[in-house]
């Protein structure tokens, strides 16, 4: 199904006659997809309940806080107490708890329920998948998070001791340790006493076997255990991850001052040689030595000698590089895409590249050619097709052949959008279309931006929406107004919020003293505050409360 930007697209091989109709049949369809789930919560005075949607009350209003059903539960609140109900009003969490958190992506079927400085699990069905035993964590950091599922297992914390849950709850490893850190590759470090160690998935310790390895006068120590190793500090402290054995892998490590690699027999697979090294990206990393950068390949070997000034990181083929000051491309084989002829360049965006010869700006194509001779003062980056040029102060845009499709006279520019691109003559702003028609007057104070085929512009302080062909469709009476969205914008009116759709219609009157968006049960709900007291209405500002 064609979302909105993929009719844009379509748009530019249809003649404008049928455009508005595509326009309004994609938004339609989209509304249409936010479909009201079949139980919504409904406040009735201060008590909340679930109505149908004819508004038909399902389940009792006696909460003080409900929110929309996920996945088969609702949480709702009670006397500041909280738990989740079924769709048969069911309390299948009894409302005892001080808090309620889902867990997200990795555990979506999962939420942590706190009760006072505990906490345990349900899933979605409300069954108690692990009890409220465990202790508040708020660890975050990499490594040690507490408060999510890595390799299948979560860190859970019991009178001080660490140990590990699975997902289905189950305790797999009894919390007994002083300290512990996430699993990594199969294998977590622990601590018990003044003993460090590694663990498995099953909680067994593993066989160790440390050897000592000095480099360049530095010593560290190689930890093998089974088919698993890693390098330590000199205060036992993981300095890699934990590799599996016969992969081929080594740790690169910085130790004094010097880059390189070690692996898993405690060989340098690289030489610790190198002052600098970046991150491998697509299969090479730029390393420094002697003040000169190449390229090293994964297997160690430098495939692109060390003979730049400055070298970048391989993005999309290509890397930046610098010799004798002059700037240009290399492919992965250490080809140049083109001379190292500029001054500058910037990153590709797309298929095309920015340079700069002296400080006049161009661009080149991943061909290495110069479409756009360096001639301006800016800076160029194609847009929907278009790249904004300024020379001598004033603007226009070339297409990706280079020619002008606007004269230089414009003091002020925004990228194209939707086809259009608001420019300015003396601080008023107007704007063109890709054939560098002006199609709006230059009457506005702010750039107007596009959006769903309405542009936002302010008169007076005061906010409307013109059509593409420059005619106002919405006057400017909203004190504050949103892009479209779906469809609708919200605006706000005497100092109270609503929506607005793109004919001007006000679907939802600006009633209500707040107003977030629809974010609610797919997109279908918004929650709203009015006389004081929150509530839901749907896109069609159908209110689902009552005082």
């Amino acid at each position: 199904m064609l979302n909105y930007q993929e009719s844009l697209k379509l748009m530019s091989f249809i003649p404008r006659a049928i455009c508005s109709l595509l326009l309004v049949f994609c938004l339609c369809i989209s509304g249409l997809m936010a479909q009201l789930p079949t139980l919504i919560p409904y406040r009735k005075g201060d008590k909340w309940g679930y109505v149908n949607p004819q508004k038909q009350m399902v389940i009792p209003a006696k909460y003080d806080e409900a929110l929309p059903f996920e996945d088969g539960v609702a949480r709702v609140m009670r006397d500041e107490q909280y738990g989740f109900i079924n769709e048969k009003g069911a309390e299948i969490v009894p409302l005892v708890h001080s808090r309620t958190v889902r867990l997200g992506a990795l555990a979506p079927n999962l939420y942590k329920l706190i009760s006072k400085s505990k906490w345990g699990l349900i899933d979605a069905e409300g069954r108690q998948i692990a009890p409220s035993r465990y202790e508040n964590c708020l660890d975050f950091r990499p490594g040690l998070s507490c408060n999510q599922f890595v390799e299948g297992l979560m860190r859970v914390k019991v009178e001080g001791k660490w140990g590990f849950i699975n997902e289905k709850g189950q305790e797999v490893i009894e919390p007994q340790y002083d300290a512990a850190s996430t699993f990594s590759n199969g294998l977590a470090q622990v601590k018990l006493e003044e003993a460090v160690f590694y663990i498995n998935r099953q909680g067994q310790r593993q066989m160790e076997n440390r050897r000592e390895v000095e480099v360049r006068g530095k010593k560290v120590m190689l930890l093998t255990m089974g088919n698993k190793w890693l390098y330590l500090n000199e205060q036992g402290e993981a300095m890699s991850e934990v590799y599996e054995r016969g992969k081929g892998s080594y740790a690169i490590l910085h130790l004094n001052g010097k880059w390189g690699a070690l692996g898993e027999d405690g060989q340098e697979v690289i030489p610790f040689k190198y002052d600098d090294m970046g991150n491998f990206t697509s299969g090479l990393a730029a390393v420094q030595a002697a003040s000169k950068w190449g390229y090293l390949n994964e297997q160690g070997r430098e495939v692109i000698p060390l003979m730049y000034e400055q070298a970048g990181a391989f993005d999309k083929g290509y890397a930046i590089v610098s010799l004798q000051n002059k700037w240009g491309f290399i492919d992965s084989l250490g080809q140049q895409l083109c001379p190292l002829q500029y001054e500058q360049v910037k990153p590709f965006r797309g298929e095309f590249a920015a340079v700069a010869r002296g400080r006049q700006w161009g661009s080149i194509n991943r061909a290495g050619e110069e479409v756009v001779a360096p001639q301006y003062d800016n800076p160029l980056s194609f847009v929907e097709g278009f790249a904004q040029v300024v020379l001598n102060g004033r603007v226009g845009f070339v297409n990706p052949k280079g020619g002008l499709i606007c004269p230089l006279k414009y003091s002020q520019a925004t990228e194209f959008r939707e086809g259009l691109a608001a420019v300015a003559i003396d601080n008023k702003w107007g704007a063109i279309d890709t054939s560098g028609r002006e199609v709006l007057a230059f009457i506005y104070a702010n750039p107007v931006h596009f959006k769903e085929g309405r542009g936002r512009f302010s008169e007076h302080g005061q906010y409307g929406f013109l059509d593409t062909s420059g005619q106002v469709v919405i006057p400017p009476v909203y004190e504050y107004a949103d892009e479209f969205n779906g469809g609708m914008a919200k605006i706000k009116r005497a100092g109270k919020y609503g929506y607005i759709d793109r004919q001007g219609k006000e679907v939802i009157p600006p009633v209500y003293e707040g107003m977030v968006q629809f974010t609610y049960a797919n997109g279908s709900l918004a929650r709203i505050r009015f006389n004081g007291k929150s509530g839901f209405i749907d896109k069609k500002g159908v209110a689902y409360f009552e005082d």
